[in-house]
């Protein structure tokens, strides 16, 4: 079991007038050594 575990993570960022997504649904695994 991973000690920490992140699914479907969305990241946006403003430019301007404009929104820019960074991150589209990722995942993310923190794994103990």
């Amino acid at each position: 079991m991973p000690l920490l575990d992140i699914r479907n993570l969305t990241i946006e960022f403003k430019t301007g007038d404009e929104w820019v997504k960074a991150v589209d649904r990722g995942k993310y695994d923190l794994n103990r050594r």
